[in-house]
C-alpha cells in the first residue's frame, strides 16, 4: 500500500513538472519521476498477485452504500419524479 501511496505523489509531481514552462529544473526530471511511477506500479501488482498485502478495510464512503442515485431525466432539462 506504502509503494502505491508512493506512486500517486511521484504521479501529482510529474503532473507538476509537466505543466511548468520548459527550462526549468525541478526535484527530479519527468523520466526519472516516470521510472518511480511504473516501479511503484509494478511492484504493487506484484504484491496483490502474490497475496503479501494487508487488507485495509473498505471505508464506507467507498461501498457506495451511502451514494444516492441521481434522478432520472426524462428529456432536456426536466427530471423525472420518482
Amino acid at each position: 500500500m506504502e509503494k502505491l501511496l508512493m506512486g500517486r505523489d511521484w504521479a501529482a509531481q510529474l503532473q507538476a513538472l509537466l505543466r511548468r514552462p520548459t527550462g526549468l529544473d525541478g526535484p527530479g526530471s519527468a523520466d526519472e519521476l516516470a521510472v518511480k511511477i511504473l516501479r511503484s506500479f509494478t511492484e504493487t501488482l506484484s504484491a496483490l498477485n502474490s497475496g503479501n498485502v494487508d487488507q485495509i478495510p473498505a471505508r464506507s464512503s467507498d461501498s457506495g452504500e451511502s451514494r444516492q442515485t441521481p434522478a432520472v431525466i426524462a428529456r432536456r432539462g426536466c427530471y423525472k419524479r420518482r
